[in-house]
Parts: C-alpha cells; sequence; structure tokens
C-alpha cells in the first residue's frame, strides 16, 4: 500500500496531457457597477470545450446561462411592479496560461457575443425589454488541480464586460467546475 502513495502523488501533479476536452460548471454572478443598480445576482452554468495547445496554455469555447432578478421599484421615472428576471447567455472564446504543479494557477482573457434579455413590466402593465447581442471581454484568475493527467476540477474569478441599452453589463463570476480530456 505505502508503494501506491508515491505513484498516486506523480499520477496528480502530471500536467494536462489531453489534447481536447469538454467540461462544466457552476457559479455565481456578481454584478457590478451601473449594472448592479438593476439587478441581483445571479446562478450562473455552463460547459467548455477545450484544446490544449501545450500542456501550459489551453484554448476554450465555453457556453454560460445566467438568469437573475429585476431589482428596482422604479426605472427612469416608471414603477416597476413585477420581479422579471434578465438572462444573458455568454458565448466567448478564452485563453488560458497556466503555471504546472500540482495546484496550478491561472490567468484567462477572452472575447465573444453576450446575449442579454431585459424584461419588466411598469404599473399600466406595460411591458419594457432590451435584449440584443453585443460583443463583450472578460479576464480572471483561477487555480486547477489535475487528475491523472486527463481530467481535473477548477475555480476561478473572471470578469465580464458588455453593454445593453439599458446599461453597461459588468460583473464577476464566480465558479467552479470539471473537465475530461481526450
Amino acid at each position: 500500500m505505502r508503494k501506491l502513495i508515491p505513484i498516486l502523488v506523480l499520477l496528480t501533479a502530471l500536467p494536462a496531457l489531453a489534447l481536447f476536452s469538454v467540461g462544466g460548471r457552476v457559479g455565481y454572478l456578481a454584478p457590478m457597477g451601473e449594472y448592479s443598480d438593476y439587478f441581483e445576482g445571479g446562478l450562473t452554468g455552463g460547459f467548455s470545450f477545450g484544446l490544449g495547445l501545450i500542456p501550459l496554455i489551453d484554448v476554450t469555447f465555453n457556453v454560460d446561462y445566467v438568469e437573475s432578478a429585476f431589482k428596482p421599484e422604479e426605472v427612469d421615472g416608471v414603477e416597476v411592479l413585477s420581479d422579471h428576471y434578465n438572462t444573458i447567455i455568454p458565448i466567448y472564446l478564452q485563453g488560458k496560461l497556466k503555471l504546472p504543479g500540482v495546484i496550478s494557477p491561472f490567468v484567462v482573457g477572452g472575447v465573444g457575443l453576450y446575449y442579454y434579455d431585459f424584461q419588466f413590466t411598469d404599473a399600466d402593465d406595460n411591458e419594457f425589454e432590451d435584449k440584443g447581442l453585443k460583443w463583450g471581454f472578460n479576464t480572471g484568475l483561477g487555480a486547477e488541480v489535475g487528475f491523472l493527467g486527463f481530467m481535473g476540477a477548477y475555480a476561478d474569478a473572471t470578469y465580464h464586460w458588455t453593454e445593453s441599452d439599458l446599461s453597461d453589463i459588468s460583473c464577476l463570476t464566480l465558479r467552479a467546475g470539471f473537465y475530461i480530456g481526450f
């Protein structure tokens, strides 16, 4: 049994050797700036498809889904009666530069399209909606733990920014996820 411990430690310390990976994640979106005036935070979930260029550099295609509650009771003098939600679906490419080790810190940055749909109803039952598709950017920090050279888990904090007609959309996502390579 004692002979297995060094082997398990070495297998855990292997960098991600997989060329392709698929993963999922869950987290929390915290609105920032003007966006926090209009919306509560919300849960987020998503998936990614990764391409390992070399053991220290990955490129991922990501799709996330966020839904959160509309916050104010009044917007530009219009009373808001109902609790409507906003939806954001970011679809983006992200590069990741990571350091080797059992626990690998990393930095990420990316660009993509952010679909948003904000809805609310006023006191006269008039519905207001702001939706569209805009270019956006993201950057962040995190740490990853690899297992057996082809799978792992990670946690990150990523800042996202884009704009809508209602407000600039800036937020911080705190996420945890996993990936499996092949």
